[in-house]
């Protein structure tokens, strides 16, 4: 497919369409700032992939798919590399395997609330690549490029093995992979008014009984608590 050749700013910073661009410019601008956010992205990815050997070939009923690489730039200006499958090409994912953990806004406003009542700490986390905790639920496969596993493995194929952002079924698999671990490794149990509140009795330090919550929102969390930073 042909490349957009529209130019994007962000905060004044020409932002690349391709790596290609990115690269070009690195060095019209002298330094190496796309270059490493793409080579951090494709370290933290690289697990959602597993490199097929010569003449393996994928799972039946396996979807070759594409991705490509999103650039961006946040307000501090660093620079950011997001890669995405194109989940779009892969339309037999049944409705209910694409929902992800989104707590409603009555409900933080309302736990806002019991944190001030019952004197609680309440402190903010985002989990970093968090989808690739969580196996993929769909079978894809994609054709490699050079940047993946090397020049080497260039038109190889590898098996999509993580719930790759960009999937449809991805933000699925990680609520479940994230809520089992809630769950029964950290003893919290869901509300009944919101599967998305999590909360557990604790025992504060004065000796007074109350329950603790996590609130969560795809990837980011809230925890509320009277040591928040111990959950956390």
């Amino acid at each position: 497919t042909q490349k957009s050749t529209k130019k994007y700013y962000k905060y004044g910073v020409k932002v690349p369409n391709s790596i290609e661009e990115a690269h070009a410019f690195d060095k019209e601008n002298n330094n190496k700032l796309w270059q490493q956010s793409t080579d951090k992205e494709l370290k933290n990815v690289i697990v959602a992939f597993k490199l097929l050997n010569d003449g393996e070939l994928p799972a039946p009923g396996s979807k070759l798919i594409s991705y490509h690489i999103i650039f961006d730039v946040k307000f501090d200006l660093t620079r950011k590399a997001r890669l995405v499958a194109g989940g779009h090409m892969h339309r037999n994912v049944p409705a209910h395997d694409t929902f992800s953990s989104v707590v409603s806004r009555d409900s933080v406003r309302i736990l806002l609330t019991i944190a001030a009542l019952n004197e609680l700490d309440v402190l903010a986390a985002d989990i970093g690549n968090a989808y690739l905790n969580a196996k993929n639920k769909e079978r894809v496969h994609v054709k490699c490029g050079p940047e993946l596993f090397g020049p080497d493995a260039e038109g190889k194929t590898a098996v999509i093995v993580r719930a790759l952002y960009g999937l449809r079924s991805a933000g699925n698999a990680w609520r479940h992979h994230f809520a089992n671990y809630i769950r029964h490794e950290l003893g919290y149990e869901p509300t009944i008014a919101d599967n998305d509140v999590y909360r557990k009795p604790i025992v504060k330090k004065d000796g007074s009984k109350c329950y603790a919550y996590l609130v969560v929102y795809i990837d980011d969390i809230l925890s509320i608590n009277s040591d928040p930073k111990a959950v956390m």
